[in-house]
């Protein structure tokens, strides 16, 4: 299994020796078991994922071909390369040292997949145009990478929108077939545009706004220039 490991503890070399020892990996202490494999040839690949994993894909993604030298740089790219995928949950390879060379095993779980979205709050928008926005979508795996991306498209089109106090709070529940996400949505006061773009209302001044930097000055209020 290929994962990183640290020293044992200094106090307990004996007992530390032995949970390092498992924890990568290693097995019983024999020699066939503790020589390096670096340079091996590799004499087998094999694939343990869910059935519904797209097992073309995941072959398509490793850089490891059966046949060739055993790196373990190799190896951590192609780990890599699946999580990029962004469908695993957890990626894992085993090897097991052979006679004439080493067998690989990858073990694949899913991410669980979004099977409901909704929103809440006072969206300013309907559900089908935010939904739209969205990266992740029903049915695609829940990756917490994209469902950040989508909460920042989300506040990103309220303020191009001029809901510039808009707040956008995004939640997950798992339920038993998949995750739900929901949106939960308080757009604020919409800003009037001027000019080229919208006024920004400053906190804690109701009555003076900024346009690009420059200050605007109220009807019978001496002129004060407030930073952005």
């Amino acid at each position: 299994m290929i994962r990183p490991c640290g020293p044992a503890p200094f106090a307990r070399v004996f007992w530390g020796a032995v949970i390092l020892t498992s924890l990568c990996g290693i097995g019983s202490p024999g020699l066939a078991d503790t020589e390096p494999l670096e340079g091996l040839e590799i004499r087998s690949i094999e694939i343990v994922a869910p059935a519904d994993a797209d097992r073309m894909t995941i072959r398509d993604t490793l850089r490891t071909r059966e046949g060739d030298l055993y790196r373990s740089a190799a190896i951590q790219a192609d780990i890599a390369a699946l999580y990029g995928l962004g469908r695993f949950q957890n990626v894992s390879v085993e090897t097991t040292r052979l006679p004439d060379g080493v067998a690989l095993t990858y073990r694949l779980t899913l991410r669980p997949r979004v099977v409901k979205i909704t929103f809440e709050g006072n969206p300013a928008f309907s559900d089908e145009k935010m939904l739209a926005l969205l990266e992740t979508q029903v049915g695609a795996p829940a990756s917490p990478y994209l469902l950040k991306l989508d909460r920042e498209v989300l506040l990103s089109h309220h303020m191009d929108k001029g809901y510039v106090f808009a707040e956008v709070l995004q939640t997950t529940r798992e339920l038993p077939d998949g995750i739900e996400v929901s949106y939960t949505i308080e757009p604020g006061p919409a800003e009037a545009s001027h000019g080229s773009g919208p006024l920004q209302r400053q906190r804690g001044d109701t009555g003076q706004r900024t346009a690009q930097g420059h200050g605007v000055r109220p009807a019978g209020r001496p002129f004060r220039s407030w930073p952005i």
